[in-house]
């Protein structure tokens, strides 16, 4: 890939190396940027109600320093919606207006969230569920316009109901008993650095709104969705957003007389958060093999997943084009890496994760400052879409297998399965007394626990796993000691200790087909 120069590290250098003595890979948020990024929009766009992007960043403290700027929540799931409601917010500041919602999602964000129907089969659904808790919901629909950015013709699109299908349903929807149809929602881009390309738009937008509030009636809401985006390097020039709000405000009083109850909402998309967050990892390992040289750094692609993604799209189209694919690949550019090393010295490396997979991958015969084990490196512009808790968007936790309690002797120790080291015979008494050794060493309590706490992988010996919880780690990191209880709390039976089979590989690929 095309990797940009190193910038200089704005971020807080010294608490990221700080927090990089305990942990080895981490987000670390400023708030400060957060609030400096949200007061500009509120700043820019007086007059406009932002919603804030949940499904960028839905970390509860994230979550919670946005709104408390006063922003409402652009909900892409029910989970979000919940949110929304749990910090106080009205259903008029929480807009929900994601694709495919299934009854479920309607009936349970009817009483807690503006809806936005995203086709015309779902304000059907919109009515029944609303019919079947006894309300009349005002809504909106998502309008998949007949124009885009940059052209004055509409496109094919998951999102939305064409434009022209609206005003098709529009009189058969009036008779709905159950619904009342008055806002109007469009979304057709993210991370879009012209301000004159979103000037376009908003134009179109506010031309559409008034032709919609004819055939609506009325139109208590519009949503204009996100677009703003954040620079990824330093050729990228940041977002003009005193241009685009200026514009807004011209527009917002050109239209008043033609829409004059009407609100007007802006999605903030990654802008509020995007720059605010740092991913930081560790180097955990280096190597030379065929002269090539290897830097392995703990947690990406189980991390922060953005750089690996780019590695494989820029690997299945070769030396072919790519076009932007939001959210996961921007360009060429699409992140940064930023070893903090204090050296001249500089290196061509290859840069991979610590996963048993050779798509974990960062970068490729890179031009780099010269790193070491135990250097740390950061990745900014985290702040949104950057695999928070691996991507998980729930709670999540690690515990000990179910079991049956009715079973006789249960709960019983968990089956060891693996990788293992074997000593062949055959060998010379020297040779052998080396493998002893070695074997030895392997199975030193502090290698063991070293080993255990930088892989995840399970100690071999319990002293390893003592060792480990005398210095802390599992207080440190809840949830990393449950493999070892899983084997450990219980002594095996002759069905428990574990098994050699030489085909396993084979059996369990039959299995899995079966």
């Amino acid at each position: 890939m095309n990797f940009m120069k190193e910038r200089t590290v704005t971020m807080n250098r010294e608490c990221i190396l700080e927090q990089a003595k305990q942990h080895d890979s981490f987000y670390l948020y400023e708030e400060a940027i957060i609030r400096k990024n949200t007061e500009q929009l509120k700043t820019d766009f007086p007059g406009v109600t932002f919603l804030y992007s949940v499904k960028c960043n839905p970390y509860p403290e994230v979550l919670r320093c946005v709104l408390n700027q006063g922003f409402g929540v652009d909900a892409a799931s029910l989970a979000e919606c919940v949110m929304g409601q749990k910090a106080g917010l009205g259903k008029d500041m929480v807009i929900f207006s994601a694709p495919g919602k299934t009854m479920a999602d309607i009936r349970g964000g009817l009483g807690i969230s503006t809806l936005v129907a995203d086709s015309a089969a779902e304000v059907e659904r919109i009515q029944e569920a609303a019919a079947e808790q006894g309300i009349v919901a005002e809504i909106g629909l998502r309008v998949n316009p007949d124009f885009t950015y940059t052209a004055e013709t509409g496109v094919a699109s998951k999102f939305g109901i064409d434009e022209q299908l609206i005003y098709d349903s529009m009189e058969a929807w009036k008779k709905l008993p159950n619904i009342r149809i008055v806002g109007l929602h469009a979304h057709l881009k993210s991370q879009e650095l012209s301000a004159e390309t979103l000037k376009g738009y908003y134009r179109n937008m506010f031309r559409l709104s008034v032709s919609m509030r004819e055939a609506f009636g009325t139109l208590k809401f519009v949503n204009l969705g996100s677009g703003m985006g954040i620079p990824f390097c330093e050729t990228d020039k940041p977002f003009d957003t005193t241009a685009l709000g200026a514009e807004t405000q011209r527009l917002m009083a050109e239209f008043q007389e033609k829409l004059p109850e009407t609100r007007f909402y802006i999605e903030t998309g990654r802008y509020a958060v995007g720059t605010a967050g740092t991913y930081v990892a560790k180097v955990v390992d280096k190597k030379v093999t065929h002269g090539k040289n290897f830097v392995l750094l703990s947690a990406t692609l189980n991390g922060f997943a953005r750089p690996s993604m780019v590695a494989m799209l820029e690997h299945f189209m070769g030396n072919g084009p790519i076009a932007a694919w939001e959210p996961i690949y921007t360009g060429d550019h699409s992140f940064q890496m930023i070893p903090l090393v204090e050296t001249a010295e500089r290196e061509t490396v290859t840069v991979t994760g610590n996963l048993c997979t050779g798509t974990d991958l960062v970068l490729s015969d890179a031009d780099m400052p010269k790193m070491e084990v135990g250097d740390t490196v950061v990745f900014p512009n985290a702040g949104s879409y950057a695999a928070v808790k691996a991507g998980a968007k729930f709670q999540w936790g690690v515990a000990l297998l179910p079991y049956w309690p009715d079973v006789k002797g249960a709960p019983q120790n968990t089956v060891i399965g693996g990788a293992a080291i074997w000593a062949m015979a055959g060998h010379s008494k020297d040779a052998e007394k080396g493998a002893a050794a070695f074997l030895n060493y392997l199975l030193k309590p502090e290698v063991q626990a070293r080993f255990h706490q930088l892989t995840g992988y399970v100690p071999v010996t319990l002293e390893g796993y003592e060792l480990t919880k005398q210095q802390g780690f599992y207080d440190k990191n809840p949830g990393t000691d449950i493999a070892v209880k899983a084997l450990s709390d219980k002594k095996p039976t002759i069905n428990s200790l574990g098994l050699r089979l030489g085909n396993f590989v084979q059996i369990r690929n039959i299995i899995d087909e079966e």
